[in-house]
């Protein structure tokens, strides 16, 4: 349903969102 893929989506850019500013910051440095 676009329900699920709604929510799986939102998932993984949420993931990637984390995981591109966790690194993002860890090269700040």
């Amino acid at each position: 349903t676009w329900l699920m893929i709604a929510g799986v989506v939102f998932l993984v850019l949420s993931t990637i969102g984390l995981v591109f500013e966790y690194y993002r910051g860890d090269f700040a440095h």
